[in-house]
């Protein structure tokens, strides 16, 4: 049986403070249009610093957004990035690129997920409020596999809390051997 469609195209841990910093990202596809990924990258990044900075002019309690990239932009198809700062003051942001027609708020409850479980993993509370992520750097091995843990094969879980630590901690143990 062939395997079910990718529901997100990329995960990406990134600055939110204007200095494009980018601590992590994974694509769960293969390359679609031939262009590098690190350019897919920087312009994911490039448009949600953008989408906050709008937001921060009407509002200087921003956390979270939403937008859609076409297809000459970044690959084939439409792209929809959601993105999330674990605090409202953090310097960091979680950020999915979905693929076309998924579900936006169960892309938001997976990024909570996300920046709940990373700082628990790397026993780190700063990734909780987004500092000192330079630890996503040392070990990216470890962020793939919790990333893959939360999200196999790119599909989007509905899943409590407790089970995803669970999937998390099974996968960290494996690592660790």
């Amino acid at each position: 049986p062939r395997p079910p469609q990718s529901m997100v195209y990329a995960v990406l841990i990134h600055s939110i403070d204007g200095k494009h910093i980018e601590w992590f990202s994974m694509f769960m596809q293969p390359e679609e249009d031939g262009s590098p990924k690190k350019q897919q990258s920087e312009l994911i990044i490039k448009q949600v610093h953008a989408d906050y900075n709008l937001k921060k002019l009407y509002g200087d309690r921003v956390t979270d957004g939403t937008f859609t990239i076409t297809n000459d932009e970044l690959s084939k198809g439409t792209k929809t990035v959601v993105w999330k700062q674990p605090q409202s003051k953090g310097l960091c942001c979680y950020t999915l690129v979905l693929n076309e027609n998924e579900n936006i708020q169960f892309a938001l409850h997976t990024l909570d997920h996300i920046k709940t479980i990373l700082p628990e993993v790397f026993k780190n509370p700063n990734l909780a409020d987004g500092t000192n992520l330079k630890e996503l750097l040392l070990k990216p091995e470890e962020v793939q596999a919790v990333m893959e843990a939360l999200m196999p094969n790119g599909l989007l879980l509905l899943a409590d809390t407790h089970m995803l630590r669970q999937m998390v901690k099974d996968v960290v143990a494996h690592l660790a051997r």
